[in-house]
This record gives C-alpha cells, sequence and structure tokens, in this order.
C-alpha cells in the first residue's frame, strides 16, 4: 500500500484503501466531489484543473496558483551600478588627488544591499516552488547585515566621535553628523566611507583622523569579515539555489544573477581598498612646514606641503571650517544673549515697570555731571 508516497504493509488508523485508486491509503469516508480528485497524502482532495488569475499559473505540487514567467526587469541593480561607476570616474576626473574610487564605489554601490536581500526573499516566498529554503536563507543574510550595521553604529557613537581630531572636524558638518550613524545602523555601514572618500573633493568627504587604526578601521574591518561571513554566505547560497531551479522569464532569477554579481564585485573593492589603510584616512589637522629652497636657489612655498602630501587647496579648506565655526559659535552667542534680554524684559513687564535706566531728565543731569567731569580732566582742573 503507497501512503503518503511510502510504501506500507498496511494503512494506518484513520485511514483505509482506496477503491478508486489502486494500493493508496486515504482517510476514512474521504469522497472528492466530481472535478477534484485525492491528494498524494490520501487526506484532501484538489481540483483536477486550477483557475489562476493572468499572470499566475499553477505550481508543481498542483496546489497553489504562483507568478507565471513574464517580462522581467533586466538587470535594474547592475545598471544602476554602471551608472554610479560613472559618477564615481567624473569625481576622479575633477579631483584625483582627493577621490578615492574603491571606497566611492563601495558605498555607493554597497549601500543598496539591505534592499536586495529583502526583495530576494519576498520573492522566494511568493514563488513558493522548492525554494523556501532560499527565502529563509535570503532572511538570514538580511538579520546578519542588520546586526553588523547595528553594531557598527554603537562602535561609531562610541570610539570614532571619540577621536578627538574627527569629532572637530565633524562638528562643521552638522547634517552629516547627525544622518552617518543612522544611516550606517539602518541602511548599511558602508555608507560610513562617505565621509573620507573624498568624493568630489566636497568638504565633507575629507575626514580627519588623530588615530584612525583604533577609532575607525579596526571596527570597520571586522564588521566587514563578519558580513562577509553570515550575510554573504547564505546570500550566495540562495542566489545558487534560485539560478539552478527558476526558469527565465522570472525577477527573481534576474536578482539572483545581480546580488552575485554585485558581492563578488564588492569583496574584490574591499579587498583592494583595505591594502592600503595608511592611505584611506587623513591623520591629524594639517600644520604648516617650513619653506625649503629649490635646487636653482629660489624659495619654493609649495614644496614643503607638496612634500608632506598637503596642498594649498586643503589649506584654504582648512581655513575656511575654522572660519565658518567661529561665524557659528558667534550666531549661538548672539541667539543667546538676545533671548536672556527678551526674558529680563518679560519680567520686568510682569513687575508693572520697566527700568532701563531711569528719566530723560535724570539721564540729561548725569551726561552733563560726566561732560563736566571730563573737561576737568582733559584740561587739568
Amino acid at each position: 500500500m503507497l501512503y503518503d508516497g511510502t510504501c506500507v504493509d498496511h494503512c494506518p488508523d484513520k485511514y483505509e484503501a482506496n477503491n478508486a485508486t489502486v494500493n493508496q491509503c486515504i482517510l476514512v469516508g474521504l469522497i472528492c466531489p466530481p472535478g477534484f480528485h485525492i491528494n498524494g497524502a490520501g487526506d484532501g482532495c484538489i481540483p483536477n484543473e486550477f483557475e489562476c488569475e493572468p499572470g499566475y499559473e499553477i505550481n508543481k505540487k498542483n496546489t497553489a496558483c504562483i507568478p507565471a514567467p513574464g517580462s522581467p526587469v533586466p538587470f535594474p541593480f547592475l545598471f544602476m551600478s554602471v551608472c554610479l561607476s560613472l559618477v564615481v570616474l567624473g569625481s576622479y576626473m575633477k579631483e584625483r588627488t582627493e577621490t578615492k574610487v574603491c571606497t566611492c564605489l563601495i558605498f555607493l554601490i554597497g549601500g543598496w544591499e539591505i534592499l536586495e536581500f529583502f526583495l530576494i526573499a519576498v520573492y522566494s516566498f511568493r514563488l513558493e516552488d522548492d525554494i523556501y529554503i532560499a527565502g529563509y536563507l535570503a532572511f538570514l543574510g538580511l538579520i546578519a547585515l542588520i546586526a553588523s550595521n547595528l553594531a557598527f553604529a554603537y562602535y561609531y557613537l562610541k570610539h570614532t566621535m571619540a577621536d578627538r581630531a574627527y569629532a572637530d572636524w565633524i562638528r562643521l558638518f552638522p547634517t552629516t553628523k547627525c544622518l552617518l550613524p543612522l544611516l550606517a545602523g539602518v541602511v548599511n555601514l558602508k555608507l560610513v566611507r562617505f565621509v573620507f572618500s573624498g568624493f568630489f573633493g566636497m568638504e565633507n568627504c575629507l575626514a580627519q583622523f588623530d588615530n584612525p587604526k583604533s577609532s575607525i578601521h579596526q571596527q570597520l574591518k571586522m564588521l566587514t569579515l563578519f558580513q562577509c561571513i553570515f550575510a554573504y554566505s547564505p546570500i550566495f547560497l540562495a542566489d545558487l539555489i534560485i539560478i539552478s531551479r527558476v526558469g527565465w522569464g522570472h525577477q527573481i532569477l534576474v536578482l539572483a544573477i545581480e546580488t552575485f554579481l554585485l558581492m563578488i564585485l564588492i569583496m574584490l573593492l574591499t579587498y583592494f581598498e583595505f591594502r592600503d589603510p595608511e592611505g584611506l584616512y587623513s591623520e591629524g589637522e594639517v600644520d604648516y612646514s617650513s619653506l625649503k629652497p629649490r635646487k636653482n636657489g629660489q624659495i619654493a612655498v609649495m614644496g614643503a606641503f607638496e612634500e608632506d602630501g598637503m596642498d594649498e587647496t586643503h589649506l584654504v579648506r582648512v581655513e575656511r571650517r575654522d572660519h565658518e565655526y567661529e561665524v557659528n559659535l558667534r550666531k549661538r552667542a548672539l541667539i543667546m544673549i538676545l533671548e536672556e534680554v527678551g526674558k529680563n524684559f518679560l519680567v520686568s513687564q510682569t513687575k508693572g515697570r520697566v527700568d532701563i535706566g531711569g528719566e530723560i531728565s535724570k539721564l540729561k543731569g548725569k551726561s552733563k555731571r560726566k561732560r563736566a567731569y571730563f573737561f576737568r580732566e582733559t584740561h587739568g582742573g
């Protein structure tokens, strides 16, 4: 006898041999209406023909309607990555000395990983056909990605913000200071590379550090390795399952191919980026160097800066940031003074009288006495 796809000597309790189907155990008293037949487990009835809505088809097990193959969007994430690479090329052509190509590509392309992993999980559960495991793997990779992001946000606030040079630098960019830990913790820790990428030579992409190794590099390297093992590995397996089991025409197949290629690209870019950690970060503040003569005896004003990796543009940027910070401090002090004056004025009004120096007649008398005193002091009398 056949019971749920397994050969048995006799049917178990509450099951009996089916007279219509040879050698199959079914529930006692199970009778299917016209147009239905007994399922493989012998415990229910399924229709002979499924009527699925347009855009859907019956799955291989004849148990439900699933999305039918159609015309998927042709590699949207790969296309976007190519466009972002062209943007980075433009940054490199504009600011060759400042732009770090690998760093820019990592934070621009890698920032979309959370969306890619989420879509793989959703599409896998919708398609059903033997790729449930891919959905669970994608969900596992998504959890690992989010966990690493939150861990880095904690390390960033505790260690990176404790770096004196970085704290002094980031305070000049309040929007970046506010959004960076939020985006790194929620979206992707790779976005922290924005502040030291040199992207188009923008001021908020030229971070300064006292000790970058302990304040950011160690944590970034450790959690990047964590992502490669616990986030990328499940996604790689999910992609292979999808590629091997899903036919062309489903968007999830396109997505699996994209994520597989993009993760390999990110790993290669990260390898080349971490090969030179000393050139990845700018340490400390820019100091002036003594002037050194050229070989022909002329004074080389910029020569000293060029040898130390400094240039006039960078010095101007530092001076401009300091000036902006001083202006902001003056504005804040003026606002506090005006607020305090307003509070004092309101308090005086509540007392029924506002005294700002006495009556006019008294003020005139005071001014006359002051002028007479000044005359005596200046003329010796």
